[in-house]
Parts: structure tokens; C-alpha cells; sequence
């Protein structure tokens, strides 16, 4: 099956009965599809009513909202972040890690966020987590300190990220240095995220080294398994945003043009006859 249709049958709209008689439109288009740019747009487009179908991205990244704008500029957007790190080893057996958690927020925070606040009931209805904020960025860019790290660096050594930590002394500077200059970046845009939240996320991982309970990102499980990898919605958003507002990142844009190499390569194979 080609990788686009593969990405494509995640996609189910939700009965709008399912969430309130009093919303409208008929259901939500949950897009839980991976962040490749220019993609899901024109697959989701027959199935979104102007003005009526509420969009809800739960996709890792940064910046990821504004082509869904573009697309339905009359269409709601709920954007959310998702803590629910996972690992499909054999096909069909899903591990969860330590952290079951949804964020949303309505895009742009300007906006009405009924739809927002309506999907996060829906998802605690199931007995999930979920909370709404006023402005989802903060959450996103805080999220974007694990994303922008822990995916390039495991899928680039081919590593979880317990095994990257114990490779030798350099590698706890190197992953922090990386989170740090997220931490700068955010904050030239608006967004404060605190030394003690950098030290906390990194602590994560520092936690699971002596009992080898390491994780495997997703960008690590996409090289593992052929995919193609989220590099422009984790790393060249965020290495252009940086750009924009003159702010350093040389570690992260090193791993940008280290993990585009690898999707390159990996798109290619894709595109390799059989």
C-alpha cells in the first residue's frame, strides 16, 4: 500500500451526536495524521463542509496551522498536543510509555474555542486526559523541547533515547543544548519555558537510564519502519521562525539538514520500483 494511503485510513470522522446536539457541523475531522507539509489538506477536502467542519490537528510540530487556514479559512481549527509516547513492536502490539495526556486550544487563541472545549470533553467522556487552554502555542512550543531533540537525534542514531544518554559523557550537554535554544526561540515569540521545564523534560529521560526503559521516538520508529519523517514541521518551521527573529540555533538547525538528508533518502526508497 502506497505510504499515502497508509497515512490516509487514520483519518474517521466523529458523529457530532457523539459531542453535543448543539454543535454544528455534523462531526470533526480528527487529523491525526502525521505532519507531512502540503498533504492533508487536499486529502481531508472532501470530506470538510465550509464553514461547518471543525478541524481538530493532532500532529506534533510547530507553525503547522496556518495551511489549514489557507485551505478552510471559514472552517474552526481546534490544535492540540498529545503525550502519549507509544511503540508499535510486532505490528499490532502497542506499548505505552509513561504519560497519557491531550492539550488543546482553539487556532488561531483569538478565536471561539466551543469547539476546542467540545473535544476535550468528548475526550474525557472516554475516559481520557485532556485540558483546554487559552493559547495551545505555549503548550505546543514546550512540546517542541522533546519533538525537536529526542525524534532527530534517536532517528539519526538509529537509537532510543536511554541508549543516546548512556553513549558517552557529551551526550546529556548536547541534548540539553538543543532544548535550550527551543527555550530562546519560544521566547523570542512570546512564550517563556523555564530552565526547571528544560531540566524536568530532560530529567525524563535521565530517569529511565538505570532500569533500560527506553523509548523510541516516532520520528525513530518512521526510519525503522520506511516512512517518511515530520523534519519540516519540527525542525525547518522551527529553524525558520528562529531565522525570522534573529535567534540563534545552530544545533538545531544541524540536525535540520541532518534529518532532511535522511527523509530525502527515505522518500526515495519509497519512490524506488519494486
Amino acid at each position: 500500500m502506497p505510504a499515502s494511503s497508509q497515512r490516509l485510513r487514520n483519518k474517521y470522522p466523529i458523529p457530532d451526536a457523539a459531542i453535543s446536539t448543539s454543535l454544528h457541523p455534523p462531526f470533526l475531522q480528527d487529523d491525526s495524521s502525521k505532519a507531512i507539509p502540503g498533504t492533508v489538506p487536499k486529502w481531508i477536502t472532501p470530506v470538510v463542509t465550509p464553514g461547518k467542519t471543525a478541524i481538530v490537528l493532532l500532529q506534533n510540530g510547530i507553525g503547522i496551522e496556518e495551511e489549514y487556514r489557507t485551505a478552510f479559512p471559514t472552517n474552526p481549527i481546534v490544535s492540540t498536543v498529545l503525550y502519549l509516547p507509544a511503540t508499535q513492536r510486532p505490528a499490532g502490539i502497542i506499548k505505552h510509555g509513561e504519560i497519557e495526556r491531550l492539550e488543546a486550544g482553539a487556532y488561531p487563541s483569538s478565536a471561539s474555542n466551543s469547539y476546542a472545549k467540545a473535544f476535550v470533553q468528548l475526550i474525557k467522556s472516554a475516559g481520557g486526559t485532556a485540558n483546554l487552554h487559552d493559547d495551545i502555542q505555549l503548550i505546543r512550543w514546550t512540546k517542541l523541547l522533546i519533538n525537536a531533540s529526542w525524534n532527530p537525534i534517536c532517528a539519526l542514531a538509529f537509537s532510543k533515547d536511554t541508549d543516546v544518554l548512556g553513549s558517552c559523557d557529551e551526550a546529556t550537554d548536547v541534548v540539553q543544548g538543543v532544548m535550550l535554544e527551543i527555550r530562546d526561540i519560544a521566547m523570542a515569540y512570546g512564550y517563556e519555558i523555564t530552565k526547571e521545564k528544560v531540566d524536568f523534560e530532560l530529567g525524563r529521560a535521565k530517569a529511565r537510564v538505570p532500569i533500560d526503559a527506553g523509548i523510541e521516538p516516532s520520528m525513530l520508529q518512521d526510519v525503522q519502519t520506511g516512512r517518511r519523517i515530520e523534519v519540516e514541521s519540527i525542525l525547518g518551521n522551527t529553524v525558520r521562525m528562529a531565522k525570522a527573529k534573529g535567534v540563534k540555533c545552530d544545533r538545531v538547525e544541524l540536525l535540520y539538514v541532518l534529518a532532511k538528508t535522511l527523509d530525502l533518502h527515505m522518500g526515495r526508497k519509497l519512490d524506488a520500483p519494486l
